[in-house]
């Protein structure tokens, strides 16, 4: 299970938005993602189709 963020060590909201974007990039940009161990989806590939395909 993932902690929760603890928001009261920031000052502002500008820190909190910060703080929640530090564990988004982890978990989704950082981290590879595969689905059933195959097929690896890439967080910055550009939208739309590539290939024609979805």
């Amino acid at each position: 299970m993932y902690p929760l963020l603890d928001f009261s060590v920031c000052a502002c909201e500008e820190e909190m938005v910060e703080l929640a974007y530090q564990q988004f990039k982890q978990d989704f940009i950082d981290t590879p993602l595969y689905l059933a161990n195959r097929l690896y989806i890439d967080p910055l590939q550009p939208p739309g189709r590539p290939n024609q395909k979805e």
